[in-house]
Parts: structure tokens; sequence; C-alpha cells
């Protein structure tokens, strides 16, 4: 499956993991959060943030199975394993699966190990370019995000120019709503937006790029050049253990300046992607019809499964069986 393109034009997966059940790291960030370091600004998401209920598995079998370009598979975690191999080996042939380097904070973090351990995914993604070998093409994934449809090199990189899938939002709009957003716990929470919108502020735009819930295609040299000439800015992100409403996006900053550079092109979300998310007020029947919808929009090669822990048992069973089918796994 691995052809001369992978040496010619290579393009790397890179995947933010953790297990927030296991025990060992919910004491840590427990510690650290009643050390002062208090993690308020995450009630956004609060503990379904860190919980992992085997996303991972379906993460990067899609991959596998609709990105066989990709040439190595960095899976960066807090001193921990997620054990994909035996499931991709009964999955898969050994030549079908890339390789897989499970890779430690402290490598991203090295010369900064002071600011760990880190809870904080805005930091962690603000380090991802120091990974070692990376290649300058990459694609970044949370790992609730699941191909779902074969996808090619150009849904990714046109020309060498990274995709970036979402829309245009004015600063002033965001701030406005930020200003009138109302407090819950004695403070505002700290959205998504939230932190697109910092990305506009400290690169002095009057509009940012709204990101959409995809796979988010990066240029290494973007970021890596940006924080050589601002430091400050770097650690400035990474001195957060949890969420802070100072922080930026990095992706967004990333696009902000490869736009700028001609090095990032901006492609319209609008029915790109499906978005599944376990609102509170949903109706009843949420999960099946959205599946149902996103059966039909063969435009989707994108599934972003937001909170499956927030899901009922029968809903997860519903919503895994569906993603097995997409991928054609038998599970």
């Amino acid at each position: 499956m691995h052809n001369e393109m992978e040496k010619d034009f290579p393009i790397d997966l890179v995947i933010t993991w953790v297990d927030g059940n296991d025990a060992r790291h919910r004491a840590k960030r427990s510690r650290f959060a009643s050390g002062g370091f208090e993690m308020k600004y995450d009630d956004v998401g609060g503990d379904t943030r860190f919980n992992s209920v085997g996303e991972i598995f379906y993460c990067v079998a899609s991959y596998i199975k609709y990105a066989p370009f990709i040439r190595k598979i960095f899976i960066v975690t807090d001193s921990q394993d997620p054990h994909v191999d035996e499931f991709l080996k009964q999955h898969f042939s050994a030549d079908e699966i890339p390789p897989i380097e499970i890779l430690d904070h402290k490598v991203i973090f090295k010369g900064y190990e002071n600011y760990l351990p880190v809870f904080n995914s805005l930091a962690i993604e603000t380090m991802l370019w120091r990974i070692p070998d990376l290649s300058e093409h990459f694609i970044y994934s949370n790992d609730d995000v699941i191909l779902v449809r074969p996808t090619t090199v150009e849904d990714f990189f046109t020309e060498g120019k990274a995709n970036a899938y979402g829309y245009w939002h004015l600063a002033w709009t965001a701030r406005f709503l930020r200003k009138i957003r109302k407090t819950r716990n004695n403070h505002k929470a700290f959205t998504f937006r939230d932190s697109m919108l910092n990305s506009a502020i400290l690169h002095k735009t009057s509009r940012f790029y709204k990101i959409a819930h995809t796979p988010h295609a990066m240029r290494k040299s973007v970021l890596q050049d940006y924080f050589s000439n601002h430091p400050d800015h770097m650690i400035s992100n990474i001195s957060h253990r949890f969420r802070h409403p100072s922080q930026f996006n990095p992706q967004v900053l990333s696009y902000l300046v490869g736009l700028e550079q001609g090095m990032v092109q901006t492609i319209d979300s609008k029915g790109r992607y499906n978005y599944l998310c376990p609102k509170p007020d949903r109706a009843p029947d949420y999960v099946e019809t959205a599946l149902a919808r996103f059966s039909n929009n063969e435009n989707s090669k994108f599934l972003c499964v937001n909170s499956l822990d927030q899901n009922t048992k029968a809903e997860r069973k519903a919503i895994e069986k569906y993603i097995s089918n997409c991928l054609g796994l038998s599970i």
C-alpha cells in the first residue's frame, strides 16, 4: 500500500490522546488542580475532555483504511499507551500498517520540562511541530475525528498548500459574544471560539479562520519559524497546565500566518464533515437521525464524534456500529 508518493511527498499523522480514566493520570491531574493550578476554565468540557472509550482505535484504523498515503503515525501522550497494535492486527495486514510511534510529552517539551505535566490541549498543540522526524506536511487529528470515506492527498494538501477547513469569522463579533456571555461559577467559560479569537488578536487581524471539527492539514515550518521569531508567544501558551482564557489556538494561528505566506488555502467546510455531539437539549432520536443523515452525505469524508462517553449505552453501540460499517471492520 505504501508507494513512491510517500517518498516524494511524505505526510505524517499526529494524534493527541489521553486516557483520563487511568487512575494514575486522574491522581496526577487532581494533585495539580488542587495545588494552585486551577482548572476552572475547563468547565466547557469538564472530565469528558480527558475521557477515552476507545475512539483512538477507530481513529487510527480509519486513516490506515482511507489514507494509505500516510508515512508514519505519531500518538502523543502523557506516559500512557493506547495499545492499538493488537486491534490493528485483527483488521489489517502488516504491510498496510505504517510505523506507529507513541510519543511522550517529555519529547516535544524537551528543554521546557518545567511546564510539565500539562493537561491542556492548547499547550500540547503548540509543541507538536517539535516532534522529531516529523514531515513538513502533516495532518493533526484529535482521537475523536474519524475518516469515513476514502481520501486522497488532495483532500489535505493542494500543490503543497495545507487545506484549512472552516469559515471566516469577524473578530469584533466574537469579542461581542464573549463580552455578553453569562458568568458561571463566578467566571466566564473559555470556549473553542475564544482560543481562535485570541489567535486573531495575537496576529493583529480583524478576522480569524474558524476551523471545523476535521483533521487539520499543517505545514511544520510555519509554526517552527513563527515561534523562532516569537519565543515569548510559545512560552505564554505552554505556561498553563490547564486551559486559560489568555491562550490562542495554534492551528488557527498557523493558518493565519500560512495564508500570508502562500502555504495555506481555505476551504468552506459546509457539508464537508459530520459532527455528532451529545447536546443536553437534543431530541431523543438525535443519534439515530444524525447517523441516517451522515449516511446520505456523500460529500463528507470526516466524522467528529464529540464526547462519545456522554452518550447512552444504546447510542454508543449504534455509533460504533455505524463507524465499523464505514470502515468495514468486523466488530
